[in-house]
């Protein structure tokens, strides 16, 4: 009830001046309603209307990418459509990124992306860059642990020793659960990442 009267409220502000910069946020707006109900279309539709109508509104761009990370998570691991999905969303990061620079949740968000098609080097570049941006950014930090963590286990599969990536995701998972604690993801990582630092080689 609160997300349809919310869409309805947004959809009102687009009718009555359609190139109104309060329109344009509605659209997308509208476009995050729809996302956080999972009518990821719909989101597409409204974010690529924003767009359209103001070209440089980096925010609106961030939101598209997540919009096809979300299409792309949807679909099974090794399906190409699913890779493809994953870098148009690194694209408009990209594009947000020209626009506006310091916008950490596009660096979060790209290196999330990247993680996810194995481009490990540049996605501990985003990651590090959306905390230098925002050192509160606990979702980036979080996910350099999960980063660390897995390269870390490759390593170890290779027959490496994987201790140092486990002790540099024990510092991330730390940090990220220092500034959130009702974050049980980083919790549950940082424990992770001890066992398996204090493990036999």
């Amino acid at each position: 009830k609160h997300w349809s009267s919310a869409a309805a409220s947004y959809r009102r502000a687009i009718e009555v001046k359609p190139n109104d910069v309060l329109a344009i946020r509605s659209l997308n707006n509208l476009g995050s309603v729809n996302f956080e109900l999972g009518n990821y279309a719909e989101a597409e539709e409204a974010y690529r209307k924003a767009i359209e109508r103001n070209p440089v509104y980096a925010d609106a761009l961030v939101n598209l990418g997540n919009t096809y990370q979300q299409r792309a998570f949807a679909l099974p691991e090794g399906n190409t459509r699913r890779r493809e999905l994953l870098n148009t969303a690194i694209e408009q990061y990209g594009k947000a990124l020209k626009i506006l620079p310091n916008h950490s949740a596009a660096y979060g968000n790209m290196g999330f992306a990247l993680f996810n098609i194995g481009a490990f080097k540049r996605a501990d570049t985003a990651y590090r860059r959306a905390v230098f941006l925002d050192p509160r950014a606990y979702n980036a930090l979080n996910n350099l642990g999960n980063l660390y963590l897995t390269l870390g286990q490759r390593a170890m599969g290779n027959g490496e020793d994987g201790r140092s990536y486990f002790r540099q995701a024990e510092i991330f998972f730390k940090q990220s659960w220092i500034i959130n604690p009702a974050y049980q993801k980083s919790k549950r990582g940082f424990e992770v990442a001890r066992r398996l630092l204090h493990s036999p080689p």
